[in-house]
């Protein structure tokens, strides 16, 4: 359970002005790509760690994200050719759609493949994901700054208003923040 939200928000913050940064890298180490991966899936970690402990408000929770969706060839991914996305999905046929924010959480979290997508001047601009359990169903790409404005987003909610009431069936409180 996360008893103080503030750190973990801090925290999002400086991932967003990260990944702010690195919208116009023109060089990319190992080093850095390792860095840009650590940096997404941590952050999605805590975005999904102060959702589950109701440290957002309700808006927050009932985000959706802007992603387009490939679809898969047939062609199965594996340990050696994840990193193969024209092989596996239908990149020629993207489709727009929108996750929660809790299932893109998981998606970069479970992460089986994480794919910088590069602009015609080498700056980061999307990445494509799918997780351990969306890999045989599709890729999917998501812009860096759709990343960057739910970390700061995320960063800034401070909820001042709470309701809990008791839900019986679950034993436990129902909570809603605004």
């Amino acid at each position: 359970m996360i008893w103080e939200s503030a750190y973990w928000k801090e925290e999002l913050f400086r991932q967003a002005e990260y990944l702010r940064r690195r919208r116009h890298q023109k060089k990319w180490s190992e080093r850095s790509l390792a860095r840009l991966e650590k940096t997404v899936m941590i952050g999605f970690y805590a975005v999904r760690k102060l959702l589950e402990a109701k440290r957002l408000s309700d808006a927050i929770g009932r985000l959706r994200l802007n992603v387009v969706k490939y679809g898969p060839t047939g062609k199965r991914g594996t340990f050696m050719n994840w990193h193969r996305a024209d092989e596996l999905y239908f990149l020629d046929k993207p489709i727009d759609t929108q996750l929660a924010l809790e299932q893109v959480s998981n998606i970069f979290i479970h992460s089986y493949a994480f794919l910088p997508v590069h602009n015609e001047n080498d700056g980061l601009e999307a990445l494509l994901v799918n997780s351990d359990k969306t890999r045989t169903a599709a890729l999917f790409r998501i812009d860096i700054d759709e990343v960057i404005q739910v970390f700061s987003l995320i960063a800034a909610d401070d909820p001042q208003e709470s309701q809990m009431v008791f839900d019986d069936k679950k034993g436990d409180y129902k909570v809603s923040l605004w």
